[in-house]
């Protein structure tokens, strides 16, 4: 599941990275996203995969075998 965060987070650097310098030479300004919004964004990214991978893991593993397998 992480990697999947990851992959995720990488795709959203390059695809915003390369529409922000594109809106740049379409508008003749120079516009780079900075080191630190990249930063925030795979964090955030990581962040949110973790959490909302481990929760369900996490409550899934609490429950009994048997009984789990009862309620369809």
């Amino acid at each position: 599941m992480a990697m999947f965060c990851h992959l995720g987070g990488i795709l959203g650097i390059v695809a915003g990275s390369a529409i922000t310098i594109g809106i740049g030479r379409v508008l003749s300004s120079p516009m780079m996203p900075s080191a630190e919004s990249l930063v925030i964004a795979v964090t955030t990214s990581v962040a949110i995969g973790t959490v909302f991978g481990f929760l369900p893991a996490w409550r899934a593993a609490q429950l009994d075998p048997m009984a789990a397998l009862r309620v369809e």
